[in-house]
């Protein structure tokens, strides 16, 4: 389902998108329109965690930190640090509360050159963001 592509046009007589065969029909002028309606891209934020057999449609944009439950089918935009499962997805509930979500998408931790992640691996496993916060401000 990549590729920013979002079901065929059932208004058509057939399903299938001939525009991908036309260029194996030798002498084949006329260009026919576009079977499917184009979503654009999927983008998937730092830090996020897909469980098994997730099914993510086009042009769904999943932020920062959150979490998708194994074989959810997510047709919905997923907020920062959010918690989706189901078929279809719903939100399940927020990984921390409001103001602790603010801070972390400030800190951006996943974007400190890999000695600092390395050196502070017992905070980043942890749940102390006040210490997450002081290493923030060195």
């Amino acid at each position: 389902m990549m590729g920013g592509n979002q079901g065929h046009n059932h208004n058509f007589i057939t399903s299938f998108p001939l525009e991908i065969l036309q260029k194996d029909f030798d002498g084949y002028k006329n260009s026919s329109p576009i079977a499917y309606e184009r979503k654009g891209n999927t983008e998937i934020g730092n830090d996020v965690w897909i469980g098994v057999e997730a099914f993510i449609m086009p042009g769904i944009k999943i932020a920062d930190g959150a979490v998708v439950g194994a074989r959810s089918v997510i047709t919905k935009n997923i907020g920062p640090y959010e918690i989706w499962g189901g078929n279809p997805a719903k939100l399940i509930r927020k990984r921390f509360s409001d103001d602790v979500i603010e801070q972390l998408m400030k800190i951006q931790w996943w974007n400190w050159d890999i000695d600092k992640i390395i050196d502070n691996i017992d905070v980043l496993a942890s749940g102390n963001i006040e210490k997450l916060r002081e290493i923030k401000a060195q």
